[in-house]
């Protein structure tokens, strides 16, 4: 895929990174900064580095458990507060602009 090709999955679209929390606390998904940079909103589960950046940039929503009804919700949740959402990712885009994350640095 080329990358305009896959810039364009992210626009009008809801990213679910649904991992698991104790293999995600101190790793990311590229995909998930990858979405932010899109303004695309994240649905994470909580207690990962994914969902810290989405709750720092109140640009997506942390699941408490990653259960079929816990994404459903969540995406209820996004979906009625798109533009709100979207504003959060784009922040995040332009503070990993700016340099690495704090949590970079630390986690490095």
């Amino acid at each position: 895929m080329s990358p305009a090709g896959y810039a364009a999955l992210f626009p009008g679209r809801i990213c679910l990174q649904p991992y698991n929390g104790a293999e995600f606390r101190d790793r990311v998904s590229g995909v998930t900064l990858d979405a932010l940079a899109g303004g695309c909103p994240v649905v994470a589960t909580a207690g990962t580095w994914s969902a810290e950046l989405i709750e720092r940039f109140a640009a997506g929503v942390a699941l408490p458990e990653p259960t079929a009804e816990q994404l459903y919700e969540a995406v209820k949740t996004v979906m009625g507060r798109y533009a709100a959402f979207q504003d959060g990712a784009l922040a995040a885009r332009h503070a990993q602009a700016r340099g690495p994350f704090p949590q970079t640095a630390r986690r490095l």
